[in-house]
């Protein structure tokens, strides 16, 4: 071959690789920065492509640039401490990226143990993730401390204990990671893995807040709302709620909804208590829709629709709200907001009587008494009546008296 011809085919292929590692690099940075700034959305989109091109032009961790393989693991590992969500597929093509020369690598050794934790890309095996995270911890990776605190805590892949929990929770904290030092708070506040301490607590979840931790901007106004370690105080508590609310947080809207409908440290507003139990609600707070369902149910900062508050009562009833159950079990047994259907009817009061609802016993007993959606049975109706009874429903007495014989 003519030596000079060799000599362009070697430049050429040269400066194609090039310009290929600098468009990996272009779409890598930009997931990091997304990754960086809590984006998420923008993340996958720029990790699609690369994802798409470890395939396609066989990438290895052999044939990618240095910067692009540092690029790679390090928005894998920020993406990560954020909570994002990879798929299978992207975490099992990130395994040996990550692998590759991972002794030296404590960002990855952590990135490996949330992958194990969280059986993305690898099967589940919190021993392993513990193995991982903490030999990132021993390098120094606050969010590795935190997370093996997390395993600490909840006894995953170790004995169970609330000590070593709050050791880790605490030195990650000290190490700077924000959800440590809400986590640490939360300890001291409970006295879990040591002793109760409320101006610990509050410290910790200052600290926390002042750097946007959602869980911990809710703590400060709940520890003001109740005067935990703090004097009462229901304004501060509001510009707390306030400030998550604004901010995304669901627990913050429900009880910046429950402020305003209340007049607690601000003038009383159902219009504005309606917008922010929405708002949660939309995002999933049972709270919130069993609040948002009572305004529609009372015609508070709104116009009376039962049909609206059915809906909600039984948004709510899903997610496990005891309360809601019971006004849903209500509404279909006595026709409000829908036709009567004793069917339904029984199986919200059973349902909210079995998780301890008072008033959901005394209903469930009359379902059960005259045989609506159900057959009749006494002895279930003496049973729940005889249960609404003991929890202080004075028209339960009477049904039981009523029944007891039969």
């Amino acid at each position: 071959m003519n030596c000079r011809f060799l000599l362009f085919l070697i430049l050429f292929l040269n400066i194609g690789i090039k310009a290929q590692q600098e468009e990996y690099s272009q779409f890598l940075q930009g997931a990091l920065d997304a990754a960086n700034n809590g984006n998420e959305k923008q993340f996958a989109n720029n990790l699609k492509y690369f994802s798409v091109a470890i395939d396609q032009d066989k990438i290895t961790p052999t044939n990618l640039s240095a910067k692009n393989l540092n690029l790679y693991t390090d928005c894998l590992y920020q993406a990560l401490v954020n909570k994002f969500n990879l798929t299978n597929e992207q975490a099992t093509q990130a395994v040996q990226f990550l692998e590759y020369d991972i002794e030296n690598r404590e960002s990855n050794m952590f990135s490996m143990g949330y992958l194990y934790a969280n059986g993305i890309g690898v099967l589940k095996n919190y021993k392993k993730a513990k193995y991982w995270y903490e030999k990132s911890a021993n390098k120094g990776n606050s969010a590795a401390m935190n997370n093996l605190g997390h395993l600490y805590d909840n006894g995953y892949g170790v004995d169970q204990s609330k000590e070593e929990a709050f050791k880790w929770y605490k030195k990650a904290a000290e190490a700077g990671s924000v959800t440590a030092m809400r986590n640490t708070g939360y300890m001291y506040q409970n006295g879990s893995g040591t002793k109760v301490d409320y101006q610990s607590a509050i410290y910790w979840y200052n600290k926390a807040a002042d750097k946007g931790n959602m869980d911990a901007i809710f703590d400060m106004g709940y520890m003001y709302d109740k005067g935990i370690g703090v004097t009462q105080n229901n304004g501060t508590a509001f510009s707390w709620y306030k400030k998550g609310a604004e901010k995304g947080d669901a627990k913050c809207m429900t009880n910046l909804g429950f402020f305003y409908e209340n007049g607690l440290g601000t003038a009383v507003s159902n219009a504005t208590a309606k917008y922010w139990y929405e708002k949660a609600s939309n995002l999933g707070n049972e709270l919130a829709m069993f609040s948002l369902a009572m305004m529609y149910y009372e015609g508070k900062g709104t116009t009376q629709n039962y049909t609206e508050a059915l809906k909600w009562f039984e948004e709510s009833a899903y997610a496990g709200d005891s309360s809601a159950m019971a006004y849903a079990g209500y509404m279909h047994q006595t026709g409000q907001g829908t036709e009567v259907n004793f069917k339904r009817a029984f199986e919200f009061h059973k349902a909210a009587a079995e998780a301890g609802n008072f008033s959901s016993m005394q209903n469930l007993g009359v379902l059960y008494q005259n045989g609506e959606g159900t057959e009749v049975n006494y002895t279930q109706a003496k049973y729940w009546y005889k249960k609404a009874c003991d929890g202080g429903f004075k028209s339960a007495c009477d049904n039981y008296e009523n029944v007891k014989n039969y």
